[in-house]
């Protein structure tokens, strides 16, 4: 795909959307997320990411590994568009029940 310019740049362009769309999701329920322009989010999530790692993997989304001493943060890779709006129905589950609980 190297050789395709036009659909690097789309893919480029799909891999943008997919991060502002989730980045728009954790800002607004108020969460940090570092600048990124890259295919991942770090996300201080204000708990322990092991737990909040298991909560979602309950919901079928995985989640990275931890990294110390980042012990409250999450590394959100981006994937499609499709993928996820899937995540952030499961981010906004995960969150809000803690939250509540």
């Amino acid at each position: 795909s190297l050789d395709a310019a036009a659909h690097v740049q789309h893919e480029c362009e799909l891999n943008r959307a997919a991060r502002a769309f989730t980045r728009q999701f954790f800002e607004r329920e108020g969460f940090r997320v570092s600048q990124s322009e890259t295919n991942f989010l770090m996300v201080e999530i204000r708990r322990p990411v092991d737990e909040f790692r298991k909560a979602c993997a309950d919901g079928g989304v995985a989640i990275g590994r931890s990294f110390p001493p980042l012990l409250s943060h999450a590394r959100i890779s981006i994937g499609t568009m499709n993928e996820m709006e899937k995540a952030v129905g499961v981010f906004r589950t995960v969150l809000t029940s803690r939250a509540a609980g």
